[in-house]
This record gives structure tokens, C-alpha cells and sequence, in this order.
């Protein structure tokens, strides 16, 4: 409880049994955990902050979560797939969670292949917009970070319509805010020095 930020108290410590909570995101009284191991995401009911509740979830099988942003009844998820060929693909998958109880996967969209996990995607939607920064793979297999601009309006056929490409960056994060990406990260440079960046699109 962060009620009074100068006395936080713990209320529960929550486990997940075997589950591995890779990303979760709160709204409106509802956690929703994103479970890469189980590959689905759990919806959890905080009304009572004592005694959580598991109110619905929904198989995303094959599917390692990287990050993920409710909004609008909508669950957006950027992650990584195995592709038939054997390499890792990118994807973003728009599912409905507008009652927990029934919750279903709308659409997916595949995205540039995708570097291993550990070097980040993230996501955020304003209003019809989803906005996904990842590190990618161009055709020469360079690592090339990307900022894709996702279209919504129709949850079922979700549209890129803007991108802005940023070589050997390596992201951490992403926050968009009254017309303004800043897409946290950092770069390695010729002497395999880490230093981190700051840019804002």
C-alpha cells in the first residue's frame, strides 16, 4: 500500500506457483500477467487488495511476452516467436479483454525479425495507436532498433503507418507523451563500451 508514499506497507506477496510473470501491466482495478513460461496471460481482480482473485485468462501459445499495454478493452502485446524456418519473429498481437471471462486473441501482426528477448521490445498505446520499439534484424542481419506506429481503429486488422529506424541501439523502454516518443536505451560502441541514450522522436 503506497497510499502514503512515506509509509509503503506490504499488503500480500502473491504467488504464481510455477508461473514466470514476465510483464504485467494494472488498469482499473485488474492486473493482467503476462506468463511466458505458461504462455498465457492471467487476469487478476484487485478489488480487494487482500485477496486477489483470478478472473479469466487467455492462451498465448508459442508466444514470449515482452512487454504489454491495456487500453480501450484492448491487451497489446509485443514479443517473439519461433518462425517455421527456425529464426525469431516479432509480433504484435491484439487480443479482446473487455470481460476477463470470455477473452480472445483478435489479431496479429508480424513485425521485422526480432534480436533474442534480452535485447527488449516495448509498447504503448495512445488513443487508436499503438506505438512498439524492438530491437530488429534488417536484411543484412544488422541490429537496427525500430519504432513502429501500429493503426488500431479496427482491432481486427491492425495497420503499421509510421516507422523510424535507429542502428545499434539496443532499447530499454519506450514512453509516449503529447506528441513525443522517448525511447530509452543505449548503444555499444567500437571498444564494446555500453552508454546510455536518451532520444526523443
Amino acid at each position: 500500500d503506497v497510499s502514503d508514499p512515506k509509509s509503503p506497507v506490504l499488503l500480500l506477496d502473491y504467488g504464481a506457483g510455477e508461473n514466470e510473470s514476465s510483464r504485467m501491466f494494472a488498469s482499473d482495478g485488474l492486473v493482467y500477467i503476462a506468463d511466458s513460461r505458461q504462455e498465457v496471460l492471467g487476469i487478476i481482480d484487485l478489488s480487494e487488495p487482500k485477496m486477489p482473485v483470478l478472473i479469466g485468462s487467455l492462451d498465448t501459445p508459442e508466444f514470449v511476452v515482452s512487454d504489454l499495454f491495456i487500453s480501450n478493452g484492448l491487451a497489446v502485446m509485443v514479443g517473439s516467436r519461433v518462425s517455421d524456418s527456425g529464426r525469431i519473429q516479432g509480433v504484435l498481437i491484439i487480443a479482446d479483454v473487455s470481460d476477463p471471462s470470455t477473452s480472445e486473441i483478435r489479431a496479429t501482426l508480424e513485425l521485422p525479425t526480432l534480436f533474442p528477448p534480452m535485447f527488449g521490445a516495448a509498447v504503448h498505446v495512445v488513443d487508436d495507436l499503438a506505438y512498439v520499439f524492438a530491437a530488429l534484424e534488417n536484411s543484412s542481419d544488422d541490429l537496427v532498433s525500430g519504432l513502429r506506429i501500429i493503426d488500431l481503429a479496427d482491432p481486427d486488422f491492425p495497420t503499421e503507418i509510421g516507422a523510424f529506424d535507429m542502428p545499434a541501439f539496443i532499447p530499454s523502454g519506450l514512453a509516449v507523451y503529447d506528441g513525443l516518443a522517448f525511447l530509452p536505451g543505449g548503444s555499444i560502441d567500437e571498444s564494446q563500451e555500453y552508454a546510455s541514450e536518451l532520444p526523443i522522436v
